[in-house]
């Protein structure tokens, strides 16, 4: 994004995890931190890709990679598909640098590790509101 481009409206979210718990306190964070007003959870994949194609398109997806009826990377790529622009923040607790590659090489706008702090979620919204990738701290690509 240059350096006159409009920010990305950040508005609203949809929240793909299957731990209702976590889906609870990640929807206050955003709230607070990331000025995210409205946002709605999916404990599926197939709901989540039945929401998309239903409503109006949210401004974000964060997406868990371990879900009920996908594990990993192939829920991610066919979120994307179903999403088209929309930026989608994979949040998980595999945080291992070969799983964060492979999330960013498949479209991921960012990854954050499930157990980061609020100020994280802070940060990667900002990133994605400038149309930047946000990575982990201490992130380094692996090379082949």
């Amino acid at each position: 994004m240059g350096p006159h481009a409009e920010p990305r409206a950040m508005n609203s979210a949809l929240i793909v995890d299957d731990h209702p718990l976590f889906c609870d306190a990640l929807s206050m964070t955003l709230k607070s931190v990331a000025g995210i007003v409205e946002i709605e959870t999916a404990d599926r994949l197939e709901t989540a890709i039945h929401r998309i194609d239903l409503m109006p398109t949210p401004d974000a997806i964060v997406l868990d990679l371990n879900l009920p009826d996908v594990n990993g990377i192939d829920g991610l790529i066919r979120l994307r598909q179903a999403a088209g622009e929309v930026p989608v923040l994979v949040v998980s607790s595999m945080t291992d640098i070969r799983v964060i590659g492979a999330c960013l090489a498949a479209g991921a706008a960012g990854f954050v590790p499930k157990h980061s702090r609020r100020e994280v979620f802070r940060a990667a919204f900002n990133a994605l509101r400038e149309g930047r990738r946000f990575l982990p701290e201490g992130y380094e690509p692996v090379a082949d």
